[in-house]
Formats: C-alpha cells, sequence, structure tokens
C-alpha cells in the first residue's frame, strides 16, 4: 500500500504543480475548451480572476503533494478543484472525450491520497460533536446551537429556493446581478450545472448542520462554495449582498473554529498515510524529502520502484507537454532520492 501511495502521489504533484506553474508562467498552451458551455466557464473564471485562485491552490497543493507540507489539509483544499477539473473535462467537454481521461485521472488520484491519509480525517465524521468557543468572551450559552441552525436554516433554503422556485420565488427574491463581470461568472456557472452543484453541496451541508451529523465535515465542505459565493458578491459590488455573503462566510468560519479538536488530524504535520510507518525507509518524506534520513540502502531500492513507474508514466504513457513538465517536475525527487541512495550506500561501505 505504502509504495502505491508514493507512486500516486508522485504522479499527482507532478501534474498538479506544472499545472499550476503554468497559469503563472506559461509552460504549455492553457486548455480553453472546445465546446460552448467549457469555454464560457473557463473565460468567465479566466476573466473574473477566481481562476487565478484556482491555480493557485493547484500550485501548492502539488508542493504539498511533493514535499510532505501539511498534506492532509492540502488534499482537502485541493479538493473541490480536482473536482472541478473533472466535472469541466467529462461534462462540458464530453465523457468519452480525451479531456475525459484528465479529469478521470486529476480526481481519482485526489480521492485516493485522501484515503491513503483516512486516519487524518476520521474526526471529522463524528456525530454530536460539542462545540467549544474559541475564545472565552465567546462563551455564551447556546451561542454556537443558534450559530449551526442559522446556517443551517439559511444554506437549505437557499438551495431549495434554487430547486424548487415555483414553490418559495415569492417568499425568497434572487438578488439582481447588475455588474457585468459577476452576472457573466453567475450564468456561466447556472448553465453548465456547477452552480446545481454548490447549492446541492448547500442543501446537504445545511441538512447536516441542523441534523447534528458530521458537523466538521458539512462545515468544510460548504465552506469552499461559500467562498465562491462571496466571491462573486464582492465582484458584484452591492454592499448588502457583499455584507450577506461576508457574514455567512463569517459564521462558517466560527463554527469550524468551535470545531477545532475535530481538525487536530487535518492541521497537524507529520501524519503517515496508511501503510506507512515512523521509521526512516517506512514512509515517503524519510525518502524523497529528507535525504538526511538514514534511511537504510535496501529501503531506497525498493522506493525505487515506484519513483521509475511515474517517470515512465510521464516519458512515455502521458503525452504531449505534459510529459515534459511532469519529467522536470520529478527531477526533485530523484535528485533528493539519489543524494540519500549515495549517502546510505557510503554509510554502509563504512560500516
Amino acid at each position: 500500500m505504502q509504495y502505491l501511495t508514493w507512486f500516486v502521489r508522485l504522479l499527482y504533484a507532478a501534474w498538479m504543480i506544472p499545472a499550476g506553474l503554468n497559469h503563472f508562467i506559461q509552460l504549455y498552451p492553457q486548455p480553453q475548451g472546445n465546446e460552448p458551455l467549457s469555454i464560457a466557464v473557463f473565460t468567465a473564471l479566466l476573466d473574473s480572476g477566481l481562476f487565478t485562485v484556482v491555480k493557485a491552490v493547484e500550485l501548492v497543493a502539488g508542493f504539498a503533494v511533493l514535499l510532505g507540507f501539511r498534506l492532509p489539509l492540502m488534499l482537502i483544499a485541493v479538493l473541490p478543484v480536482s473536482f472541478t477539473v473533472w466535472y469541466w473535462d467529462t461534462e462540458l467537454q464530453g465523457w468519452w472525450t480525451g479531456s475525459a481521461i484528465y479529469g478521470w485521472s486529476v480526481l481519482s488520484c485526489n480521492l485516493f491520497l485522501c484515503l491513503a491519509y483516512w486516519e487524518s480525517y476520521k474526526a471529522m465524521f463524528a456525530r454530536n460533536v460539542p462545540p467549544q468557543a474559541p475564545l472565552p468572551a465567546l462563551d455564551i450559552p447556546r451561542l454556537w446551537d443558534v450559530l449551526r441552525i442559522a446556517l443551517g436554516v439559511v444554506l437549505a433554503l437557499s438551495a431549495l429556493r434554487y430547486f424548487m422556485p415555483f414553490l418559495l420565488a415569492p417568499y425568497i427574491p434572487l438578488p439582481d446581478f447588475a455588474d457585468p463581470m459577476a452576472l457573466r461568472l453567475r450564468t456561466s456557472l447556472d448553465q453548465s450545472g456547477l452552480l446545481a452543484v454548490a447549492k446541492f453541496i448547500h442543501l446537504i451541508g445545511g441538512l447536516m448542520l441542523l441534523s447534528k451529523r458530521a458537523i466538521p465535515f458539512a462545515l468544510a465542505a460548504i465552506m469552499t462554495v461559500n467562498v465562491c459565493a462571496a466571491f462573486i458578491a464582492l465582484l458584484e459590488g452591492n454592499i448588502l449582498l457583499a455584507l450577506a455573503a461576508l457574514a455567512i462566510l463569517g459564521v462558517n468560519g466560527l463554527l469550524m473554529l468551535a470545531h477545532l479538536p475535530s481538525y487536530r488530524g487535518v492541521l497537524l504535520g507529520g501524519q503517515l498515510a496508511d501503510g506507512e510507518g515512523p521509521e526512516a525507509g517506512r514512509n515517503y518524506e524519510s525518502i524523497f524529502v529528507n535525504p538526511m534520513s538514514g534511511t537504510p540502502t535496501r529501503a531506497y531500492l525498493l522506493a525505487a520502484i515506484p519513483l521509475a513507474a511515474a517517470l515512465y508514466a510521464y516519458w512515455k504513457v502521458i503525452p504531449f507537454t505534459n510529459g515534459t513538465t511532469g519529467l522536470v517536475t520529478l527531477v526533485i525527487p530523484v535528485v533528493i532520492f539519489a543524494v540519500g541512495l549515495a549517502k546510505s550506500l557510503v554509510k554502509k561501505q563504512a560500516a
């Protein structure tokens, strides 16, 4: 299991780092889509500036996967991006196109790595987790229950308003968008179906908050949607709409702080994947990140298998410039691996 995890880590990082970096320093032509909806979504994201945020997350997450910095946290932070890539490559570009292969690969690698670090996420799915005030001044009886219920009601009603306008439209009016860019972004998300996905997350997350089921997970899931909603609201420039969106985002963040112990496994560094151990040679970082870890030679020889497999994938399997940029990215773990192996051989001969 550990070698399969290492292979996926190398594969995923060597894809995400060039994909994120390419937005800031062009390495290859950015795919813009060849279907009306995929082009509309891409150009709206790009022109609004939201695409820059997406690519920054990809880049940071790619380096975290490659070098092991707060990996469980970055894996769930980039998961919405991986899902959007999959949706764009499959639903918008076409399920039987070459793009779909890339979409499935990106999302599958992200989900596989999340499962490999399942122990770090388990606490987020506990039932009836009591909140804890992050500050003594906020230790007010029933405050956190009120905030949880209020957020759950707002999100659930907002989603139901979207899915059942014939029932709730007279009671919950939608804001009118006047800013051309905000209107264009929201329209493209709506027409592509991504807005429906976001509203579905709001609905399920709101119901989970109201029923007190896996509250920390629900809060983490809806946070990305609320960040995007706040981005569009600020882009629109309507003060009341922006204040409402920021208030929802703030309550979301406060409730996450109140459930901070449930995120400890995600936030701590040095977490081990399934099958790994703390001993040198039993975990990814001791071989591909820290050449001074004292890993024995035999462990390096075994770890050469997933490294060689990742190199072969980018050399022979992954086409076009993506293969080249992936190989260049893998130079980093290759150099660290070679230095560590040479050090272990010298130590072995000296002994």
